[in-house]
């Protein structure tokens, strides 16, 4: 294949419409890769992705600042007529070693969230406390706007491990003002590493973060709550990757609704796997979405969201991995809620730990496969699916210059048209695992002839390579 051939990269999913007999292609394009513009061995660049529209962050928490190894670093990115380029370079200004700054990102709009779960809070006990710092652009530069931190008496909590933006009116309002929320995960909370989730909320006149609360599932030992989160409107999707709850770390997913009262969350519902069983690790990611072209379950207020298992055995004992879409209607509290479809790949083989990262935008998710070694042991993969009734899957992306051992797939982000993967022990030349990321445009019109959207009972898919 030519150099140029490779490059692009395009995989072509062709839908045929069994009804009308239309087909409607739906082509995914590699257009550029990123690095960082000071590259260095063993930072890991693309360790955590978050994208909104026409601006990426990008986390390198192993990123040696000023000498403090691990310090770790989030590069912007922006696109402008097509094309990505470096932006900013953000870091903690009191950073230090271990910090991890750049572990957790997320964007939305002029607002930026950075997590450093390594941080210690009150030194020098090297406690993992953490912080999370939030960065707002001015029109012409990120400047730091508010650092959060546990309130309650620090210990090891890991605060940062995860973070989510939530900017939406809740359905409470009575003013039809936007609510700003950013949900913080702290997986190592209390001396049982129960784990806990604070939130926190910008004041109406945007001067000041408030602490709003946390939430931590009672009677629960060590179950890594707060493994990952993500937010959508009024509702917090929760990971607890370690739950026991009928099989010993078979994992579980807790979702949090904010009724009644605009501050008031409180628990939903528990979800679980149907055929989930030890050692699973089901909620290690979530990953929602709720903006136009989210299906919705009939009879239930629940947005549709996403979990991981990527340590999922199949029948002989073998590690593969599986996604899992949520929910199917229950109400809230009368009993545990599964899945309503559970996906793997077309191709899924032992050691792919499929489902490691998840993104979702309107009717597709995008699912990372890190240790998929179609380039090599631990090249990596990742698939677009199609979900709604069912889930489908469209496409296979894998970088032009795969190679073995680049973990491809680590982690992904997908807004509108674009879908970013991230290959953080890429090598550069003599740069060893210093680590690059992937820019792939979705060009398709799924829904044409008046379908609705998520409506897959009428396709049938064929992928080309």
């Amino acid at each position: 294949m030519k150099r140029e051939q490779m490059k692009r990269a395009i995989f072509v999913a062709s839908l045929a419409l069994l009804l009308g007999g239309t087909t409607v292609d739906a082509q995914v394009t590699e257009v550029q890769k990123l690095i960082a513009p000071d590259a260095d061995s063993m930072d890991y660049f693309g360790e955590a992705l978050a994208i909104d529209g026409n601006t990426l962050v990008v986390g390198v928490p192993q990123d040696t600042i000023g000498g403090n190894y691990a310090a770790g670093s989030a590069y912007v990115f922006v696109r402008s007529g097509g094309t990505w380029s470096f932006q900013a370079k953000l870091t903690a200004y009191d950073g230090k070693s271990a910090d991890n700054f750049g572990f957790s990102v997320d964007i939305i709009g002029d607002l930026i969230a950075v997590g450093a779960p390594g941080h210690d809070v009150t030194p020098p006990d090297w406690d993992l406390e953490g912080k999370v710092y939030l960065f707002r652009h001015d029109g012409t530069i990120w400047t730091l706007e508010a650092e959060l931190t546990p309130v309650d008496n620090p210990g090891d909590f890991e605060f940062g491990s995860s973070v989510a933006i939530n900017n939406a009116v809740p359905e409470a309002s009575t003013s039809g003002e936007v609510v700003w929320n950013v949900v913080v995960a702290a997986p190592g909370y209390d001396s049982f590493g129960t784990g806990a989730v604070y939130v926190f909320e910008l004041s109406p006149d945007g001067t000041v973060w408030n602490y709003l609360g946390l939430f931590t599932p009672d009677g629960y030992g060590y179950i890594a709550f707060g493994s990952s989160v993500a937010s959508c409107g009024d509702q917090i999707i929760i990971g607890a990757m370690y739950c026991d709850d009928r099989f010993w770390r078979a994992g579980a997913v807790m979702v949090y609704r904010r009724t009644g009262m605009m501050n008031a969350w409180s628990l939903w519902n528990t979800y679980y796997a149907s055929d989930g069983w030890e050692s699973d690790y089901m909620g290690s990611p979530v990953a929602t979405y709720c903006g136009p072209g989210a299906p919705q379950i009939p009879g239930t207020v629940i947005k549709s969201f996403m979990a991981g298992a990527p340590w999922k055995e199949d029948d002989l004992g073998r590690t593969m991995g599986v996604g899992y879409l949520f929910p199917k209607y229950c109400e809230p509290l009368v009993a545990p809620c599964t899945e309503r479809d559970g996906f793997i790949a077309s191709d899924t083989e032992y050691g792919d730990f499929f489902a490691t990262s998840l993104a979702m935008h309107g009717s597709h998710v995008i699912v990372g496969a890190p240790f998929d070694e179609d380039a090599g042991w631990g090249s990596g993969s990742a698939y677009l699916f199609l979900y709604g009734q069912a889930v489908t899957q469209l496409a296979k992306l894998v970088a032009h210059d795969a190679d073995a051992g680049d973990n491809f797939g680590a982690a992904v982000a997908y807004s509108g048209d674009t879908m970013i993967v991230a290959a953080p022990r890429d090598d550069h030349s003599s740069l060893g695992d210093a680590g690059s990321v992937y820019v792939f445009l979705f060009e398709s019109e799924i829904f044409a002839d008046g379908f609705e959207s998520g409506d897959t009972t009428r396709w049938s898919v064929s992928v080309q390579k």
